[in-house]
């Protein structure tokens, strides 16, 4: 069943509207089994719908001026757990045999609550205060476990992993930790240049951390070194990421931004890094540059003083089989037209005709080494190629087209050049066996391509 939060504050699922009021839902989560949904609404109150009947849907109004800010569900039965004064704790459950709703108030706290997460599998649940004091409880006697304090402006609830063995919180502006929920130690410390804000989110497996900044952009780091695996930037000024989403599989990360777009990214490439063990070399593979097409205009050298430079266009495949190594095979073609003093002058009738004009094809194959910055998709790579040449004289004037002989030749090419997303540039020397050194600088775009994928 789908969910659809309307912009006159209505939820609509599948089987028709679940509520029609004037306020808007503030969040929303599923229960652990997938039974049931949870809402918090703008008009301090909380829904809880079941999902095999979306027509069954019981509302807890708030008590008290403060407002309700966060719920969770408590264990895989119907329970939940709501702030329902603002600052205190209560237990909301339902008696499966009489269909009776029952709440308690379990646990006091002094300072307005933020936000409240649990995990179904977890003996603990957090409990995070305005003051910005996180306390963490003992799920069966609701005794406070421990207590520490977070940066409360940051706009991150401290919140569990997946497998509630761990949680996220905000321990400095500028840095992340994640911590056991065993024995308190700090399990990593993800640190930026700029300030976390608004949202962070655990991958499926818990070893990846997506977080926005306020500088706007977006980061997904590797929890165990702290490594950026992922660095985007959005569009608009002002613009910043207000809340994260995995999917369930891992392969997509949805960016709620605060101009109300959603942007859905494609991180289906990092999914090997979230696996139960360390990926092997065939998974890693996958996060090396995609195979691709490459079209590049390039502008050489011409080691005679009647040729000046040749310009060509050049079409390419390069496969990343074994990162760092690949392969690459291409071809071309391209032209050289007279400059300077001609050695010799063709005559037609008795009248001077223009010099011929030098046409090339070529074709090559070759190996290469890349070094490939996922962080900002940019990469740096050399390469070595051997190929074959045949260049051909032909008059241009269309009334005394004339071909003249073909003259085949055979190269060696040894090129360095970077890469940026789809641009990419090199620089070659070229030495062939009939011009001698040749000297090259191409600048092109590669696409990518799923040609001669490994299975």
């Amino acid at each position: 069943m789908s969910f659809v939060v309307g912009g006159d504050g209505s939820l609509s699922g599948a089987g028709g509207n679940l509520e029609q009021r004037d306020c808007s839902v503030l969040s929303m989560r599923f229960s652990g089994d997938g039974k049931w949904l949870i809402a918090v609404w703008s008009d301090n109150s909380v829904s809880v719908t079941s999902l095999d009947d979306s027509q069954s849907s019981t509302v807890i109004k708030g008590t008290s001026d403060l407002p309700v800010r966060g719920a969770a569900f408590f264990d895989s039965s119907y329970s939940v757990i709501i702030p329902i004064d603002g600052k205190n704790l209560y237990e909301y459950f339902r008696l499966m045999e009489t269909n009776q709703f029952m709440m308690r108030r379990n646990a006091e706290f002094a300072s307005p609550i933020v936000s409240v997460d649990a995990v179904g599998n977890s003996s603990r649940f957090i409990v995070t205060s305005e003051s910005g004091v996180v306390s963490l409880l003992d799920a069966r006697t609701w005794n406070v476990e421990r207590e520490f304090q977070t940066v409360i402006d940051s706009g991150i609830s401290p919140a569990f992993s997946p497998d509630g063995r761990s949680f996220l919180s905000v321990a400095a502006k500028n840095a992340l930790t994640v911590t056991s929920i065993v024995d308190y130690s700090v399990i990593a410390t993800l640190n930026d240049s700029g300030e976390f804000r608004n949202a962070a989110a655990f991958s499926p497996k818990g070893k990846m951390v997506a977080a926005g900044l306020g500088s706007g952009r977006l980061k997904v780091f590797l929890v165990k070194s702290g490594k950026v695996l992922l660095n985007e930037a959005f569009s608009g000024s002002g613009v910043l990421v207000s809340g994260l989403a995995y999917s369930p599989d891992g392969t997509a990360l949805l960016a709620s931004l605060s101009d109300g777009r959603v942007v859905v990214f494609d991180v289906s490439a990092l999914s090997a890094y979230d696996a139960d063990e360390e990926p092997p070399r065939g998974e890693l593979d996958a996060l090396t540059p995609e195979n691709a097409l490459s079209v590049s205009l390039g502008l050489s050298s011409v080691s005679t003083d009647w040729y000046g430079f040749a310009e060509s266009v050049d079409f390419s495949y390069r496969n990343y089989f074994r990162y760092p190594g690949y392969w690459l095979c291409g071809g071309g073609a391209g032209k050289a037209s007279p400059s300077g003093e001609f050695p010799y002058t063709y005559f037609v009738g008795g009248n001077s005709i223009a010099p011929p004009t030098d046409y090339l094809l070529f074709g090559y194959g070759g190996m290469g080494l890349v070094y490939n910055n996922i962080e900002h998709r940019f990469s740096v790579f050399s390469e070595l190629s051997l190929g074959l040449a045949s260049r051909m004289l032909f008059n241009n004037s269309f009334a005394h087209a004339h071909f003249g002989r073909l003259y085949p030749s055979a190269f060696v090419d040894v090129a360095v050049g970077a890469s940026w997303r789809w641009a990419r540039f090199s620089f070659s020397a070229q030495y062939d066996t009939n011009l001698g050194f040749v000297f090259a600088g191409k600048l092109g775009m590669a696409i990518p391509v799923r040609l001669f994928m490994k299975k």
